[in-house]
């Protein structure tokens, strides 16, 4: 008695582990996208965070130096 094959052609398998790849890749690829694109949001938030604690610094620093010159002259 001769066990009969779900897929009878061979290369019905083979595409559909093809297609299985190449989609879950594409998934793959979207979540890295997503991450990356969530990831560049909070380091341009942290940036601008950086950059008003360094425009406070500066702000101070000038004013530490005016009081020099003042003192100075």
């Amino acid at each position: 008695m001769k066990k009969e094959l779900r897929y009878k052609n061979p290369i019905n398998l083979f595409v559909g582990v093809i297609l299985f790849i190449v989609s879950f890749c594409f998934l793959m690829f979207w979540w890295y996208l997503v991450i990356a694109i969530i990831s560049s949001f909070k380091l341009a938030q942290s940036q601008l965070v950086i950059s008003e604690d360094d425009n406070i610094v500066r702000k101070q620093g000038n004013e530490w130096i005016e009081k020099l010159k003042f003192k100075l002259t």
